[in-house]
């Protein structure tokens, strides 16, 4: 009777068990290195985009600025239809740049509160400021927009504005 019983059970609880999904092991040493080896490098090219796009912003560069896009890049200006492309966002650009011919731009910064890497494709939002003045005269202003953008990895390992949108946000107080 008791081995009748031991059988039963064995025969119920054996294939139970094997059908129980395992816990993944976890990876080498070597792949944890390889990983955190190319988080390193994500991150430095990131950090590269954004120094270029803080440069091409504060120059009013257009060809500086369509350079550190995708051609398929997406914009969702506010109160504007999507730009999609190269030869939309140099329309796009080429006109908010005519309306600032005589505008200095004396700061410009870009402050992400997150960036997150999934795969090819970096996401992060945070608040853009801007520091400008009409060149000839005229007072000083300060704008800030909320943004959100998606990165795409290059080829390379460099990374490029894929997408875009932004919304305006409370201009910060004037430093003391």
């Amino acid at each position: 009777m008791r081995s009748t019983v031991l059988l039963l059970l064995l025969l119920v609880f054996l294939p139970a068990a094997a059908q129980r999904p395992r816990r993944p092991a976890s990876p080498p040493a070597s792949d944890q290195q390889a990983a955190q080896d190319r988080l390193l490098a994500d991150q430095r090219a990131i950090a590269r985009l954004q120094e270029r796009d803080i440069a091409a912003n504060t120059a009013l560069d257009l060809d500086a600025l369509i350079a550190l896009t995708t051609d398929d890049v997406v914009l969702l200006p506010p109160g504007h239809a999507p730009v999609v492309g190269h030869e939309a966002l140099r329309t796009f650009y080429g006109e908010l740049l005519d309306r600032a011919t005589d505008v200095q731009v004396l700061a410009y910064s870009e402050n992400w509160e997150e960036v997150r890497i999934v795969g090819d494709f970096a996401f992060q939002w945070g608040t853009i400021t801007e520091r400008s003045k009409p060149s000839v005269s005229g007072a000083e202003t300060t704008s800030a927009v909320h943004a959100m953008r998606m990165l795409a990895r290059q080829p390379d390992g460099s990374w490029k504005i894929a997408r875009a949108i932004w919304n305006a946000a409370p201009a910060p107080a004037a430093s003391r």
